[in-house]
């Protein structure tokens, strides 16, 4: 897990041996659920932040059961108010990871599905749930039992994580998503400074949508162009840090160093995951010194895990393999990977 996600997030344990955390904008959110809620009602607030945190558990679940069954890896799950920050580790081709990338958003769709269908069984006006898909002030969500406002929060919250995980930016779904559609037909550079542009262009989108709306509601009182807005400066910069990674606007150890991060478990920058195959409709080559560089940062960094791992095995003799960091335990994975791995070479060179 990089640094800065766990500085900003705390543990939840251990879920079939992989660590949770909860980042702190979702207990953040939790305690604004609880101190102000619509109604006045701490039992709703209290509501809201549960079904939240069992929509983004059920969400990430999916994304990880998913990987797991494609034979990645899952290192870690930091939990948010929009889903993971912490992506499973996918194998390097283009359907697994657009399948991966779509069932946690399809997971959500699921549930706005059942939450439907369970209002329209109790008899529940379709006028009445239109406004409980408006994603930012949804009417009448807090009206009724207790039992029926879960349904109406499920309902709305899936409905807007469904929505917001569309969006083609990190750490939206949408990204992953798009960039492995493209794939197989512009190769993985070109789709990801593709998956970029769309999300600027969206960006740009989301502007002129919040000025149309703030003509025709000048007067609101939570004025609906307030989150367009915000939603806008967020997705441009965050496609501005992807273009960057794809290699489109600054160098690879630029970028690395400026925005580090590995969506979906590719390491973007040292890795060869931008790096088309000749069997890519569009073939990017990069220059030999390129490549050297590459490699050498590749040999230093190897060289790094390898002296990480001597003192792991040495701290072994005095705890147990479940005491170790999740961070310790990935090296030692990608290490005995990267071991046998050379096994292999060498027994075919031998043969």
């Amino acid at each position: 897990m990089s640094l800065h996600r766990r500085r900003w997030s705390i543990a939840f344990g251990h879920w079939g041996g992989v660590p949770v955390r909860l980042h702190l904008l979702l207990l953040l959110f939790a305690v604004l659920s609880v101190g102000v809620t619509l109604d006045g009602r701490w039992s709703s607030g209290l509501l809201t932040a549960g079904v939240l945190l069992a929509s983004v558990v059920i969400h990430e679940i999916a994304h990880c059961v998913a990987a797991l069954r494609l034979g990645g890896q899952v290192d870690a799950v930091v939990l948010s108010p929009i889903g993971g920050l912490q992506s499973p580790r996918v194998p390097d081709e283009p359907e697994p990871q657009l399948f991966v990338a779509l069932i946690g958003p399809m997971m959500n769709l699921g549930i706005v599905a059942i939450s439907t269908l369970s209002l329209l069984a109790i008899k529940t006006p379709p006028a009445e749930l239109m406004p409980l898909l408006n994603p930012v002030s949804p009417v009448g969500m807090l009206e009724g039992e207790l039992w029926l406002v879960a349904i109406k929060q499920a309902l709305w919250i899936n409905w807007t994580l469904f929505l917001l995980n569309l969006l083609p930016a990190y750490p939206f779904d949408g990204g992953p998503a798009l960039r492995a559609a493209l794939w197989p037909f512009v190769g993985r550079r070109t789709a990801a400074v593709a998956t970029a542009y769309t999300a600027q262009v969206i960006a740009a989108g989301l502007c002129v949508l919040a000025v149309v709306v703030e003509k025709s509601e000048p007067q609101a009182v939570m004025p609906l162009w307030a989150p367009l807005v915000t939603l806008a400066i967020f997705l441009f910069f965050s496609a501005q840090r992807d273009q960057a990674l794809a290699g489109d606007s600054d160098t690879s150890a630029d970028a690395e160093r400026r925005y580090p991060r590995t969506p979906y478990g590719q390491d973007l920058v040292d890795s060869d995951w931008f790096e088309d195959s000749d069997e890519m409709v569009l073939v990017e080559h990069q220059s030999e010194a390129m490549h050297e560089q590459r490699q050498r940062k590749r040999e230093a960094d190897e060289a790094y895990e390898d002296a990480r791992v001597d003192d792991i095995l040495a701290r072994l003799h005095t705890t147990s393999f479940e005491q170790l960091s999740a961070e310790d335990r990935a090296i030692l994975k990608r290490a005995s990977q990267r071991y046998r791995s050379r096994h292999r070479e060498d027994v075919e060179s031998d043969a």
